[in-house]
This record gives C-alpha cells, structure tokens and sequence, in this order.
C-alpha cells in the first residue's frame, strides 16, 4: 500500500514538472538585408564628462557583415535569456534579401538631416521597411526579424506591429550610424531579446536591470523579467499557438 501511495506521490510531482517547464516555442524567419553602401556620418569628439566638444561629418559604409553563424549564435544567447520564462524563438530560415537602393539613398540622406531629431525614430522606422522592402520576403508563419547595418535613428532596434516585423541593427559599436555620438552603444543581444518582449505584448518597464527597460543605449538593460510579465507572455504565446 505504502509502494502504491509513494508511486501515485511521485507520479504526481512529475506531471506538475511537466506542467511547469513546458516550453512554448516561437518560429522565426530571419532575413539579413544585403547591403554596401555608403553613408552620411556626424562625429562628435567628447571630453570626459561626455560633453560634446567639436563635430565633424564624414562619409561611412554601410555594409552588411552579419552571417548565419553569428546569428545563430545570438538566438542561442536569446533563448538563455527567455528560458527564464520558458519560452523559445526557434529559428525557421535564414536568407538574404536585396535592399531597394533607391529607396536607401533618399532615406540615408533624410535620416542623417535629422540625426539629432528624437521625433525622426518612428518615421525612420516606416523608411526602413521600405528600404528592406519586407512584402517580398515576410512569411506570415511566424515573426519576420530583419537584420541591417545599423538602425537609421538613434535606436538600436524596433518592432512594428502592424506587420508582424522585428528590424535589428547588427553594429553593436553603431559606427554605421548617422545619428550616433562616439558614446553610444547597442547590446545587440539584448536589443533582440527586448523587441522579442514586445511580439509577445509586453510593454517598457521602469523597473532598473529590467529586460524590458525603454532604453538600450548607453546602459546595460538587464535582462530579468517579472513574474507578471512572465505570465503575461505565456499567456499571448498560448493564444497565438492556439493552445489555450
């Protein structure tokens, strides 16, 4: 009786396991947006308190250095930091996708007009995806990320929501970028892991070492995420995977 009652206990414990560490997986189609081309650039030169001292403005290449290797790497450090939630973005495809260099050219030269010009970020943003030309290549079977140079606003990623579409720049050093000050950097990692937050309806938090912290610049964002959020995004991966 006693074998009998010990076997139900742990048959028990081991569904409750199950139950808790059930992984919700995400599928995502990667594009890497070929591009080689050349860029307006403002540089700053700063004292040490970060002051700006003097500014010049130099021509820089905006070229496509990503590869498959280096990207799959980032979503094995991606998931790390969703395990924590059990979720997974797992990796469809990965291809390459021409740039529409037209609409490059004319874009490149508004961005760098407005490189110190905050309310330029989302129409920045709109310029991209005509840039990557995302129609001819988004798969509506799971989220679209696209990786380029860099952002054209000081910004090191986005996500737009109406169409489904994850855009990440790739210079975590941003030396491509025609808004950036010598001081500014991206955690490309955690800019990835941040706009997953947002496919999943999570919005910015205020909470410090937060994943989901509304900036990425110039501070490490932290990449923990609160129970209430946790359960937030499972709730939305649940839904979308029609498994509620």
């Amino acid at each position: 009786m006693n074998k009998i009652l010990l076997i139900i206990i742990l048959s028990f414990f081991s569904i409750n396991i199950t139950v808790a560490e059930e992984v919700l997986t995400f599928p995502i189609y990667v594009h890497i947006v070929e591009i080689d081309e050349n860029i307006k650039q403002a540089q700053y030169e700063v004292d040490s308190n970060d002051n700006i001292t003097s500014s010049s403005i130099k021509t820089a290449p905006y070229k496509t250095l990503v590869t498959k290797e280096i990207i799959k790497k980032d979503f094995l450090k991606l998931n790390k930091i969703w395990s924590q939630a059990n979720i997974r973005f797992h990796i469809r495809d990965i291809n390459f996708t021409k740039s529409e260099i037209i609409n490059f050219k004319k874009y490149s030269e508004l961005a760098f007009k407005n490189y110190d010009n905050y309310s330029y970020i989302d129409s920045s943003l709109r310029h991209l995806l005509e840039i990557i030309d995302h129609k001819r290549h988004d798969n509506d079977r799971g989220i679209n990320a696209y990786y380029v140079p860099t952002m054209l606003a000081d910004i090191c990623g986005a996500w737009d929501n109406d169409n489904n579409i994850m855009i990440i720049g790739f210079s975590e050093k941003k030396q491509f970028n025609p808004s950036v000050k010598l001081y500014g950097k991206c955690n490309r990692v955690e800019t990835l892991a941040h706009e997953f937050g947002h496919t999943v309806q999570l919005d910015h938090s205020d909470i410090s070492q937060n994943l989901m912290m509304s900036t990425g610049l110039d501070v490490d964002m932290g990449t923990n995420l609160t129970k209430e959020q946790i359960t937030e995004a499972r709730k939305f991966m649940k839904k979308v995977l029609g498994l509620n």
